[in-house]
């Protein structure tokens, strides 16, 4: 079920493995429309009570360093409070979009006196990644 398109990311619901699942596209953003974006997939992961997301990020552009500590700072508490557990992410093609999100993502932890980790995995298909996520708890 398609949830938002905009120009740079598709956010959509899967009945089936009960998860979000966003497309980055090959196009550019920052500041408030790439946060609105990414404010939509926490929405759906809220309403949904989804504890799994599914990022496709091949084409996902390069993340302003500004965005970059907006999504460690803000956004990463919020996705832990609304209840992710499980990340199933396709890494960008480009090296410098990789080192960009490794940056963020090496910071990624809930925020509880354990401090355990989101479990983040790494695939280089969809299907794999669909298959890992469907074989985490809901």
């Amino acid at each position: 079920m398609l949830y938002v398109d905009t120009r740079f990311l598709r956010v959509d619901w899967d009945e089936d493995l009960r998860c979000v699942c966003t497309e980055w596209k090959a196009f550019y953003a920052e500041g408030e429309e790439y946060r609105s974006a990414l404010d939509k997939v926490l929405e759906l992961l809220e309403t949904k009570r989804s504890k799994k997301l599914l990022g496709d990020g091949r084409r996902m552009k390069v993340i302003s360093k500004v965005d970059q500590d907006w999504v460690e700072s803000v956004w990463m508490p919020r996705s832990a409070q609304v209840g992710l557990r499980y990340s199933a992410l396709l890494l960008p093609t480009s090296a410098v979009t990789q080192m960009s999100l490794n940056q963020i993502m090496k910071k990624y932890k809930l925020p509880d006196a354990s401090s355990a980790e989101v479990l983040n995995a790494y695939f280089d298909s969809v299907d794999k990644a669909r298959q890992w996520l469907a074989s985490q708890p809901t």
